[in-house]
């Protein structure tokens, strides 16, 4: 592991968005200089770069969150720091306090909902599972069953897919089977409008196959975003999440609070649209 002195000017000229500890072939004590390293990186370096260490493999669990392989390597990914969108105080509170209303709302109809799942098929009537989101923090989303409880659900959806229930078709086609998101929105782990998470096991592979993928996670994963108003909705090809991912890139570094609320309003009428065709 490098000197504390030897990492200063480099990043200093770097123009990029984060730091990284390489250990090549580290031994003990290495390993045990790295979590109070990483803290004096960030410390020095606050508010331009986003330290992460790269190596290790499962040693270096406690360090950073496991990410896909690099060069070969079992490695930890280097996820890019947080954007404009995901550090605006005022969009933070606007989801708050949407998803609440919403969500007192919605609620009468949402437990009802619930009933109807467990009655249509046994098993729990939230589904949950892992995916990234900002800063390649993992979470778990909530969304309400649409497919039987002995299903593969990391797999994606296709058209006649014998997974899905009855009820499960219809939620889907309206996308009400996200709703119990707005919970993952008054956690903070998500935001109304931002780039949709995926499974983390589809994410290991589009991190490696679509250029700028990672960059999606400079931002909050949203209930709704600018591919899904454009109609780059679902489809699990290399070819959907190239563009998908453009899509998310594009919102990141042009994002408004103006350009939300355009996606909000548009965001009913697309799936209108799209239950139409």
């Amino acid at each position: 592991m490098k000197r504390p002195g030897t990492t200063r000017r480099p990043a200093r000229r770097a123009r990029g968005r984060g730091v990284c500890l390489a250990l090549r072939q580290p031994d003990e004590s290495d390993f045990r200089k790295v979590p109070a390293r990483r803290r004096s990186l960030s410390q020095r370096f606050a508010g331009r770069f986003t330290v992460r260490a790269l190596g290790g493999g499962d040693r270096m669990a406690d360090v950073s969150q496991p990410a896909p392989q690099l060069g070969g390597l079992d490695s930890n990914y280097f996820y890019p720091s947080p954007s404009r969108v995901a550090s605006s105080a005022f969009k933070r509170v606007t989801d708050v306090i949407l998803s609440a209303v919403a969500l007192g709302a919605l609620l009468p109809a949402l437990l009802l909902l619930a009933l109807l799942i467990k009655v249509e098929s046994p098993g729990p009537a939230i589904f949950k599972q892992w995916r990234t989101g900002l800063g390649g923090r993992r979470f778990v989303v909530y969304k309400f069953r649409s497919m039987r409880r002995e299903a593969a659900a990391t797999a994606p959806a296709v058209v006649g897919d014998d997974r899905i229930t009855g009820l499960g078709s219809l939620i889907r086609r309206s996308s009400i089977d996200e709703l119990p998101q707005l919970f993952n929105v008054l956690r903070g782990e998500m935001s109304l409008v931002g780039p949709r998470p995926h499974a983390v096991e589809h994410d290991m592979v589009y991190i490696k196959e679509v250029p700028g993928y990672a960059d999606r996670f400079a931002a909050r994963p949203g209930l709704t975003g600018l591919a899904q108003i454009s109609g780059s909705r679902g489809g699990g090809e290399i070819a959907d999440i190239c563009r998908r991912a453009e899509l998310d890139c594009q919102y990141i570094s042009n994002w408004s609070y103006a350009e939300d609320l355009r996606i909000i309003l548009m965001t009913l009428p697309h799936l209108l649209w799209y239950k139409a065709h």
